[in-house]
């Protein structure tokens, strides 16, 4: 009986560590197959490719016109809507008091200017003391001073149209008192249009790079309310950071005004960018500088294979790095999914998922 007894201890501790080793094995089993997040960016293919992108219409110069000083309104000739050219006259007010105060510091400057005439014969001659004629200057120059301000002060009363445009707001009305600053116009130019359009990460950057190096094409401005015609856009300014909301990147382009269609500011429109002109024969791309992976010494890019849900490394040629941001020369295609954060941690065989827009976005 003793014997049978002993045998169960010595049975149990093999089965105890074949048991645990299989548990050894699950667990490294699953630590290999846990699936990693990845934010990624897509290079759309060029060939064909049109996007299109809400826009809003603004006028290119914008001035809003006030006084600098206060009064009475006389005269207020134009309207809202009314083109006006550079120098027209857009509103006055009441020169009375002003031409008074005018009158008064001439007489005192003519008054002024013939005692220091005279002084400075006096002081050569030593009659008058040095110190009598430096506050008889002195007096001269603050009736001078005095004077020429009235004038300015005179002129002011007149409010003129420092550039061509077309009066979109008129703030008040003839006979009205206004302060000086108080806003009376706003003015614009309607020669040239703005449009604003906010626009993706991966066109944002080709964009750059070309307003960088000179180049434009590609992009195109319609108003589908009044006519399907598009307009050539030029690229005015690009904003550097995105929207925290939307992630995408504000543009501002810009457009001479049609003469046979009436575009004002406040119209929506359509911005249309065509991929293939707008990359011009180059598959030049810019990117963050965090999705280059130095390693190896060379430098490499991650592509992303979303049916298998690896990654694969592929050797690129990098142009110069600005802002953050690395210009790819060649060694990725149109089509090809980065990886854009993280690659200092990626290796071959590891597993990953792709992280929707919104949560890269975060």
């Amino acid at each position: 009986m003793w014997h049978s007894r002993s045998t169960i201890p010595v049975i149990l501790i093999p089965l105890l560590c074949l048991l645990l080793s299989a548990c050894e094995a699950r667990r490294e089993v699953v630590e290999r197959q846990v699936v990693r997040p990845v934010k990624t960016l897509l290079l759309e293919e060029a060939a064909g490719m049109m996007r299109s992108f809400p826009a809003s219409i603004e006028a290119s110069k914008r001035v809003d016109l006030a006084f600098r000083v206060p009064g009475k309104l006389n005269s207020l000739p134009v309207q809202e809507g009314g083109v006006v050219v550079a120098g027209q006259l857009l509103a006055s007010l009441d020169p009375t008091d002003f031409q008074l105060v005018l009158d008064d510091t001439e007489a005192e400057y003519y008054r002024a200017s013939a005692d220091w005439e005279r002084a400075k014969v006096l002081v050569v001659d030593g009659h008058l003391s040095r110190t009598d004629f430096d506050q008889l200057e002195s007096v001269f120059k603050q009736a001078l001073a005095a004077m020429e301000q009235a004038r300015l002060d005179l002129s002011y009363t007149e409010l003129k149209a420092p550039i061509a445009g077309t009066i979109a707001r008129r703030y008040i009305q003839n006979f009205e008192e206004v302060s000086a600053r108080q806003e009376i116009f706003a003015l614009r130019d309607n020669s040239e249009l703005e449009v604003r359009v906010e626009i993706p990460e991966q066109i944002m950057s080709i964009l750059a790079l070309n307003q960088e190096q000179g180049r434009a094409g590609g992009l195109w401005v319609r108003f589908p309310a009044a006519s399907e015609e598009k307009f050539a856009l030029r690229t005015k300014e690009i904003a550097t950071r995105a929207d925290a909301k939307t992630q995408t990147f504000q543009a501002r382009l810009t457009f001479d005004a049609p003469d046979k269609l009436n575009v004002l500011p406040g119209m929506s429109a359509v911005v249309s960018v065509d991929i293939e002109e707008l990359h011009a024969d180059t598959l030049r791309i810019n990117l963050p500088e965090a999705a280059v992976d130095r390693r190896q010494g060379e430098p490499r890019l991650w592509l992303y294979d979303s049916e298998t849900g690896s990654a694969r490394p592929v050797a690129v040629n990098i142009g110069p790095v600005i802002g953050g941001r690395v210009e790819i020369v060649d060694g990725v295609s149109f089509g090809d999914n980065i990886i854009i954060a993280g690659v200092g941690m990626l290796d071959e065989g590891m597993k990953f998922y792709e992280m929707r827009k919104v949560e890269q976005a975060e």
